[in-house]
């Protein structure tokens, strides 16, 4: 089945064609490096928040944790494209062909760094969060698959800014800068999973500043349906990730008031807790480990009883889920407006 959304001038498709969604299990691998005494020489250098690496379809962000010491969150935010699939493409047994139909920036993975360098950084290749959707997915009455990002397909965006500070790179150059603040907003157009039916017209706005991420998204819905779920502002932490068990703990905020702390080290929750559980006045989740602490909290207008949030048991990751709403109707032309807080940091 071919699937075309947009009138695309053939070179910029043989460029996409080539740009399919490889999984690597550390995107942003780097080389080895043990020089202490180098990494400790950056420990303290420069007071800027962030560090921003562009290159054409991938912008590496270093946020600054803390207010000392050489400890960095890498977040790869990246440009994938694929906006056909070949007739005879057969996926193996058993797995998901690659989802079709989109051409969106977006967030991939999350690593602690160390700075090595003015635009230089190590790893040791323990993913905070793993590959999954961060920012949108929505599921129709009428689908058995969500519509919105990479893995769930069915997006392709209109428009893409960026701003560092007071610059404002242009989308295919190169780019490197410390700064306080990066902006980034995209337009995209969401549609029906294996048509060309426009579900919803989306616009994203990220603010990144030190230790925080915050997604505002506004929804504009392009016909009459119901819907079973829309998630927003989601966070794919890692359970365990290169021999670490990098979130074991939970809470989460109702009506104000924090949970009891609860234990997530297992999937599938052995024993079973709250934050599996569904409760529409979950506003916040938080979730940490020996070392690292991460959180996402939810505002949504309008407020809906049928909304919440949970963490999941799978065995994949302890992924927050914000929902906004649940089992609903919508219309055409009608608003929606939500808000993720995210707080990515370290104990130390």
């Amino acid at each position: 089945m071919k699937f075309y959304l947009l009138s695309i001038p053939l070179a910029f498709i043989l460029f996409s064609s080539c740009q399919k969604n490889n999984l690597n299990p550390v995107e942003f691998k780097a080389a080895e490096y043990n020089d202490k005494a180098k990494k400790a020489s950056y420990a303290n250098t420069g007071t800027s928040a962030l560090i921003i690496d562009k290159s054409p379809d991938l912008i590496k962000i270093y946020m600054r944790t803390g207010r000392n010491g050489n400890r960095w969150i890498l977040l790869n935010y990246k440009h994938d494209v694929l906006l056909d699939m070949p007739d005879d493409y057969n996926p193996p047994p058993g797995t998901k062909p690659p989802a079709q139909g989109y051409n969106i920036w977006h967030f991939r993975q999350a690593a602690e760094a160390y700075r090595t360098g003015e635009y230089t950084f190590d790893t040791d290749n323990t993913l905070l969060c793993q590959n999954g959707e961060w920012e949108f997915a929505v599921l129709n009455n009428s689908s058995k698959d969500y519509s919105g990002g990479s893995l769930h397909g069915w997006e392709v965006k209109n428009s893409f800014s960026l701003r560092v500070d007071n610059v404002y790179p242009r989308e295919n150059s190169p780019f490197k800068k410390e700064c306080d603040q990066i902006t980034i907003v995209q337009n995209s157009d969401v549609y029906m999973p294996n048509t060309v039916d426009l579900l919803a017209n989306i616009t994203k706005n990220y603010t990144i500043k030190r230790d925080s991420i915050i997604l505002k998204i506004d929804v504009r819905w392009a016909r009459n349906i119901g819907l079973s779920s829309l998630k927003f502002g989601m966070l794919p932490a890692s359970r365990k990730s290169n021999g670490k068990q990098v979130t074991k703990f939970g809470t989460r905020t109702v009506n104000g008031v924090v949970s009891a702390v609860v234990d997530i080290t297992q999937p599938f929750f052995k024993p079973a807790n709250i934050l599996s559980s569904f409760n529409p006045n979950t506003s916040k989740i938080k979730i940490w480990g020996d070392d690292f602490v991460a959180s996402v909290e939810r505002v949504q207008n309008p407020a809906l009883s049928t909304s919440g949030m949970t963490v999941s048991e799978s065995s994949s990751y302890n992924k927050i889920y914000p929902d906004f709403t649940g089992v609903t109707s919508v219309v055409t032309g009608q608003k929606y407006t939500m808000t993720a807080r995210y707080y990515l940091g370290f104990k130390k």
